[in-house]
This record gives C-alpha cells, sequence and structure tokens, in this order.
C-alpha cells in the first residue's frame, strides 16, 4: 500500500501552517504540468484523482492513477530535475500546493544522510527508467547486463558518498 499523506492533521497543517501553501481546484481533463518541463511545487491531493503519463516511442502510457492523500510532483523538487511525466486531472480535482520554498525549508531540517540518500534513490529510479525505455526500444539482452553493471557501480558510489558524509560529521 502506498503511504498517503490523507491524515487530516497534517493536510490542515500544511494547508493552514505555512503560507507558502496554496489550495487550488484543477477541472476534468486539465494538464496540471508536463513530462520534460521543470518543476517548482509538489501537489498533494485533497479530493479527486489525477492521472500520470509518460510518452514511450511516440505514445502517451497511462503509468498510475492517485487519489486522496497522494502527493505527486515531488521528484523534481527532490533533484532538480524535470518532469518526469505528465499529470493531467481525471475528475474535479483539488490540491495542496507545496511550494519550493516550502519543500526546501522541510528539507533543511532533515539530516544531511537523509537527503543524500533521498537523492540517490531518485537518481537510481530515473537512470532505471532511462534504461527501460531504451530497452522497449531495441530489446537487447546485453543491456540488461549493462543496467545490472551501472547499477553495482552507483550503489559503491553512494556507499563512498555515505563514508565520506560520516567522515565530514
Amino acid at each position: 500500500m502506498e503511504p498517503t499523506f490523507s491524515s487530516f492533521r497534517i493536510l490542515t497543517g500544511l494547508h493552514r501552517g505555512y503560507p507558502t501553501s496554496v489550495r487550488k481546484t484543477y477541472f476534468q481533463g486539465e494538464c496540471i504540468f508536463k513530462e520534460g518541463e521543470p518543476g517548482d511545487n509538489a501537489y498533494i491531493i485533497v479530493k479527486g484523482e489525477v492521472e500520470l503519463f509518460v510518452l514511450i516511442n511516440g505514445e502517451t502510457k497511462l503509468i498510475s492513477r492517485l487519489s486522496q492523500g497522494s502527493i505527486f510532483g515531488e521528484m523534481a523538487l527532490i533533484d532538480d530535475g524535470l518532469r518526469s511525466a505528465t499529470a493531467v486531472a481525471s475528475s474535479i480535482l483539488e490540491v495542496i500546493i507545496i511550494t519550493r520554498k516550502h519543500f526546501d525549508e522541510k528539507v533543511s531540517c532533515i539530516d544531511p544522510f537523509v537527503n543524500t540518500l533521498l537523492k540517490v534513490i531518485l537518481k537510481r529510479y530515473r537512470e532505471m527508467r532511462e534504461r527501460l525505455e531504451h530497452a522497449v526500444t531495441t530489446p537487447n539482452s546485453e543491456e540488461v547486463l549493462i543496467a545490472s553493471e551501472s547499477s553495482q557501480s552507483l550503489q559503491q558510489a553512494t556507499y563512498l558518498s555515505a563514508c565520506q558524509v560520516e567522515a565530514e560529521d
């Protein structure tokens, strides 16, 4: 089961406790953001549903349908990367917008190790997605081996990075 932000206390605190958080309503079929765009906000669903789509080989593919309490758009805030999907309201959608400023305030309070870990996990996800998209266009068993070797190298680099953070403390 996906962890959610559906607790009323969390949603109320986000909306009332932080002036940088805003509620917004989108209509069915309205695009919230597009794949490949820079992202300055994340969204927590208060009511309604959103669908996430990716473009693979020129075809739009539905990858997820999210509802109340789910967050989306967070990846671009974590790693300053581009949007990895297009988000479209599949019903009337009410969200709490988490701005970059609000997100940065929260992240500044967490342990640097945890912050680095989040970025590493996200980097792995983005790299794996790119390899999978490439594998779909040119299926080749050698690519799976290369992806596996690359993942092992990334794990080693992650370990070294974690050791460096530990040594600095």
